[in-house]
């Protein structure tokens, strides 16, 4: 999770909670990346593994988010998160994560009732599922990479 940026007055960044990826995965998800056709890829510098979206926030509130997100980093251990299929939605193609251990559920869960508590986010109905969104479309392309 990174550091939040600095914005001052009435602004509302638009916000996300997310596992940052390593190096080398980005560079292999780039490398298929490029040998797909027929949809718009995520640029490699934006892949990551959502945890949870807020949405447009006042500015006043990042510091008390930045502070519950500190919080559960501090408290967490390392996911180890294995990419394991490929899956299209409506609008996006995704590799879905294997979460060994169940540790970044359990952020993921950690998370998601600090912002509740905070006010900041309601959680979806469905269950949590780790991803990562690697291509987005109007019309699915019915890939089998």
């Amino acid at each position: 999770m990174s550091s939040p940026a600095s914005v001052a007055g009435r602004e509302r960044p638009r916000l996300f909670v997310a596992f940052p990826l390593p190096r080398d995965t980005v560079v292999r998800l780039a490398e298929w990346q490029g040998r797909l056709t027929g949809a718009r890829t995520v640029p490699p510098g934006n892949l990551h593994v959502t945890l949870a979206f807020l949405g447009a926030r006042p500015a006043e509130e990042l510091d008390a988010i930045s502070d519950a997100l500190q919080e559960a980093a501090a408290r967490a251990k390392r996911p180890l998160l294995t990419p394991v299929r490929y899956r299209e939605t409506r609008s996006v193609g995704m590799v879905v994560c294997d979460d060994d251990e169940g540790r970044a559920t359990r952020i993921a869960e950690d998370v998601f009732e600090r912002l509740e508590q905070l006010g900041v986010y309601e959680r979806e109905r469905r269950r949590w599922l780790p991803h990562i969104t690697v291509l987005r479309f109007r019309e699915r392309p019915r890939l089998d990479p």
